[in-house]
């Protein structure tokens, strides 16, 4: 499990979105979000560098 600070996640319609990308390449995928705080907790088979990659493709910026 993966714990990112995602600065730029504003709302639901943003979690979807990194959902939506990362399902294409793990459907098995779980997300839970915090938007509040922007974080997300990302249960996937993919290795983080992975995650976090396939996250900025889509536009959103992590927090170190």
């Amino acid at each position: 499990m993966y714990k990112l600070n995602v600065t730029d996640m504003h709302c639901m319609s943003c979690v979807r979105n990194i959902e939506d990308a990362l399902k294409d390449q793990d459907r098995s995928v779980k997300i839970t979000a915090n938007i509040e705080q922007r974080e997300i907790q990302v249960e996937s088979s993919l290795e983080e560098a992975i995650v976090i990659k396939i996250i900025q493709d889509e536009g959103y910026n992590l927090k170190d």
